[in-house]
């Protein structure tokens, strides 16, 4: 099967979607599920995050995550071989994805 976008015809293998989201790790939940409408206080939010890409093709193959952080060698991976990890870490100086990590 095929795509055909601005009369260019595409391979569906060729075809892929490609989404990133924010992943505040020291954040406070906003609420509790003891108390309806309750919000949570005593400290401030955690402002530190990673940002988490994921792809696949329309075919169904998935790429490697990648997981884009601020550090250049995080110590949580210090004692690890970061090759055979299930992502690909990248750092950034704000965890953003920017044109050169795309490119």
């Amino acid at each position: 099967m095929e795509i055909i976008f601005n009369l260019i015809r595409y391979d569906l293998k060729n075809v892929f979607n490609m989404d990133e989201t924010g992943l505040f790790f020291y954040a406070l939940p906003d609420s509790t599920l003891s108390h309806v409408k309750q919000l949570c206080k005593g400290g401030k939010q955690g402002k530190d995050w990673i940002t988490v890409v994921l792809a696949c093709s329309a075919l169904g193959e998935k790429l490697l995550p990648w997981m884009i952080g601020k550090s250049k060698n995080p110590r949580a991976f210090r004692r690890q071989d970061m090759s055979k990890l299930k992502v690909e870490y990248i750092n950034s100086a704000k965890a953003w994805m920017m044109n050169p990590i795309f490119n």
